[in-house]
């Protein structure tokens, strides 16, 4: 899991935020709204769909290098 920070001009101003994101390889059932949980151990870190500590997918970038990059926010 990593994030980055964002700067959003508004109409009060200047918004500054953070991004949270994951870079796996690429899943097919992963699109869009997708509703998934981030369960990571020492090994790895898996994907898994849960009700439980969801998290919605709201962007999905793919650089065509073999890793795509999935923005996440907490419902």
């Amino acid at each position: 899991m990593e994030s980055r920070p964002i700067v959003i001009d508004g109409s009060d101003g200047l918004i500054e935020s953070t991004e949270l994101y994951f870079t796996a390889k690429k899943q097919e059932d992963i699109v869009l709204g997708s509703q998934v949980s981030l369960v990571i151990d020492d090994a790895q870190a898996e994907v898994i769909p849960s009700p439980l500590n969801t998290y919605t997918i709201y962007n999905i970038e793919n650089d065509l290098s073999g890793m795509i990059n999935y923005y996440f926010r907490m419902e």
